[in-house]
Parts: structure tokens; C-alpha cells; sequence
């Protein structure tokens, strides 16, 4: 089991056992209400507000899906504090209302009702909107914390998509021996488009050459392979292939969705605001089969994350070698 999946499993359990009993066993004023907590009815009160907060988190995770695209391509200007906040206001505020809404039926009867709404608010209510602002919040920068995260109904045949997409090319051996030993990270592109080219190459049709993988997309437990031509084909195990080849390394995290190849980036200067840059070849052939929203969208740099683990990638740039940007990777099982 990951850490983050042990995190996820305890911070789940305190949200949805801990917090409804500190919710119910909490009085005005923050003190201790007299309610015995092995009671039916403390129970069952409990019980309540777990499946109250279970049902807020899906929908935070909800709101997360509908805002992704916006809140991955915001800029540090008003646009992207308007998609922050419309994000925030969409995933608190109706379960906060639904709370109101009610514990005013609850109570109505009651003489000092506004009195005890109020009180309600500030004691209890405000404790159930920060769970789920930060819920929100860690949502918001990586999905994994989500309860549920929608997925979007992909439905691929990787042997079939490629038979449709690709004319298969030649397989052609380089003279790997013609490139010098060691080549610095920020002139090794030139050295192998000029012997590669922009690709795609395939072997078998089922085998892509590494350089030729340009990102791989992740939507909750699903991983889709974009190669150099813009075209897109469901591969799950690809980490798996990377890690055995030992070519994981090459693929650096820039967003919550996309991790990109960092053998294609126009080092050193690797960004202009928060987009990554490719190089020139690259983004060409990209824009063979896939939209210039798409590309703008895949290399934009997600909050949260910006530049953090391409900085570490560099700081590592001595230790680097090209020995493997033409290894042929399997891409179907």
C-alpha cells in the first residue's frame, strides 16, 4: 500500500467517524454537551452526519471533474481567481445550505429559533465548512485525495486504434555510436532529432520508440500515452514498462494530469510563465492530430506543482546519459 493511500484511508477515517462525533458531542461556546456517546441517539445523530459528509465529499470530487480543465489552465490573473473561487463557492456552499436548510426544520418550532440558527452556524456549521474547504483544497491540487473522482468514458483498443492512425514505418537502425558520449541536457535534442526525426516509429506495430512518447496522460486509474504526432492511445501499464527500462526518470510530473518527456524540453530555458516549452519540432508534430487548446492545456504547468520537480530533474542534468532515447517501448500487454 502507497503512503498516500494509508493517508488517504486515515484522514477518511477522521472525517468520517471523529468529526461527527467531536460535531454532535460539541455544545455552544465550545463546550461538552451532556449527550452519552454509546447512546441510540447519539449514534444514530452520527451516522447522519457521516453520510451527510460522505455525500459533500463525492460532490467536492464532482466539482473538481467539472472545474478540472479551468483550474489546470488558469493564469495568476483574474480569470484563474474567478475559476478558484467559483470552484471553492460550487463545492461548500450547497452542502453548507442543505446543513441550514435542515436544522431550520428542525428547530422551527422552537421560540428562539434565529437565536439557535446562529449559534448553530458559528459552533457547528463553520466546523463541517472546514473540513470541506480543505477537502477542497487538497482536492484541488491532486485528485488522488478525492473520495471519488468521476472518470471520463475512454474507450480505446490500443492494437485497433493504432492499425487505424499509424502506417507503419520501417524499422531503421541508428548508429548510436555517432553521437558523442556525453552530450549536454541542453543540446541533446539536436542531436537526436537530427538522427531520429520528429517519429512516430513503431516495431510490430504494438512498439513505440521512447522518444517518440512525448506525455502520458493520467485520469484516475487509467494512463494515456500522446505521441509525437499528437495521437493518443490508452496504456495502464505504462509506468510499470518505464520503471523496468529504466526510462521512468525521463517523465516528470508538470500537472495534476500530465507528466511530459523531459528529453523533448528546450532546455534551459524550459518555461515562459507557466507553460513548458517544447521544442519547435515537437510541438509541429503535435499539432499533427491534436488541437492547439489540447497542447496549450498539456503543457501548462498545474497549481501547486509549477516547476518544483523539473528544477530537481535539472539539478540532476550531470548525471544524465541519452543511452535508452531509442529503446522500443511496448505499449499494449
Amino acid at each position: 500500500m502507497t503512503s498516500i493511500k494509508r493517508n488517504k484511508i486515515f484522514l477518511y477515517v477522521l472525517i468520517l467517524i471523529i468529526v461527527p462525533i467531536v460535531f454532535n458531542k460539541l455544545g455552544y461556546q465550545f463546550s461538552w454537551n451532556s449527550n452519552p456517546i454509546w447512546s441510540t441517539k447519539f449514534f444514530l445523530l452520527s451516522f447522519i452526519v457521516s453520510i451527510y459528509l460522505f455525500t459533500s465529499l463525492i460532490m467536492v470530487g464532482g466539482m473538481r471533474y467539472v472545474f478540472a480543465e479551468r483550474l489546470e489552465n488558469s493564469r495568476a490573473d483574474w480569470s484563474g481567481v474567478t475559476a478558484k473561487m467559483a470552484y471553492y463557492i460550487s463545492s461548500v456552499v450547497p452542502s453548507l445550505f442543505v446543513l441550514l436548510v435542515f436544522t431550520s426544520a428542525w428547530i422551527w418550532h422552537r421560540e428562539d429559533f434565529w437565536n439557535m440558527l446562529l449559534l448553530f452556524s458559528i459552533y457547528k456549521a463553520s466546523i463541517i465548512c472546514l473540513v470541506l474547504v480543505w477537502m477542497a483544497y487538497l482536492i484541488k491540487y491532486n485528485t488522488a485525495w478525492a473520495l471519488f473522482y468521476p472518470q471520463k468514458n475512454v474507450v480505446e483498443v490500443v492494437k485497433e486504434v493504432l492499425i487505424e492512425k499509424f502506417v507503419e514505418v520501417p524499422v531503421q537502425t541508428h548508429d548510436a555510436s555517432g553521437l558523442p558520449a556525453k552530450i549536454a541536457l541542453n543540446e541533446m535534442y539536436t542531436y537526436l532529432v537530427h538522427v531520429a526525426g520528429v517519429g512516430p516509429l513503431f516495431l510490430d506495430m504494438w512498439m513505440v520508440r521512447f522518444f517518440d512518447l512525448v506525455a502520458i496522460k493520467t485520469e484516475s486509474k487509467s494512463y494515456h500515452i500522446i505521441f509525437s504526432d499528437g495521437a493518443m492511445v490508452r496504456c495502464d501499464h505504462i509506468m510499470k514498462v518505464l520503471a523496468t527500462l529504466d526510462l521512468k526518470h525521463w517523465m516528470v510530473k508538470i500537472s495534476d494530469r500530465y507528466m511530459v518527456n523531459m528529453l523533448l524540453v528546450d532546455f534551459p530555458h524550459y518555461k515562459a510563465g507557466r507553460s513548458l516549452l517544447l521544442h519547435k519540432e515537437s510541438l509541429e508534430g503535435l499539432a499533427r492530430k491534436m488541437a492547439k487548446s489540447d497542447i496549450t492545456l498539456m503543457l501548462t504547468m498545474g497549481a501547486g506543482i509549477t516547476d518544483r520537480y523539473i528544477k530537481e530533474f535539472w539539478s540532476k542534468r550531470n548525471s544524465l546519459t541519452h543511452v535508452g532515447w531509442d529503446t522500443w517501448v511496448p505499449i499494449r500487454k
